[in-house]
């Protein structure tokens, strides 16, 4: 069995102006063949879209059923993570802006605020320190 682990970072640019946001993923993948690199890259590729876009795919473990506009406290703790997940504090107000923008959910008075938080306490992620082998 191989197995691969990797971590990807996709650019998504608007071509007229030029700006850009950068998704870094991580992304893990094995298969008994040769399709392992295969599987990882598009795994990552539908992680970092799923991620820029604040996109529901269908197949999360963890989603909850909620009726559309409820407020709904696990979409709340995966927009949070989302916002602090990010590579800089300008991507992590962009994230807050686009997750605010959605109309999947109406975020309560105490969710928007939370939000806000998150994209302002923004912190910088810690480096993996390398490892000789």
């Amino acid at each position: 069995m191989n197995r691969v682990v990797a971590k990807r970072t996709f650019r998504f640019q608007h071509v007229d102006s030029g700006e850009h946001c950068d998704v870094t993923v991580l992304s893990e993948a094995a298969d008994s063949l040769d399709r392992a690199s295969h599987k990882l890259n598009t795994m990552a590729k539908k992680t970092a879209v799923r991620e820029m876009f604040f996109l529901e795919v269908g197949d999360d473990e963890y989603e909850t059923v909620a009726q559309r506009g409820a407020p709904n406290e696990d979409l709340f703790r995966r927009a949070r993570q989302a916002i602090r997940g990010q590579q800089s504090q300008e991507d992590a107000q962009a994230k807050l802006d686009a997750v605010l923008a959605s109309k999947r959910c109406d975020w309560t008075p105490e969710q928007e605020d939370a939000l806000r938080r998150a994209a302002q306490q923004w912190t910088e992620p810690k480096q993996e320190k390398s490892r000789s082998l």
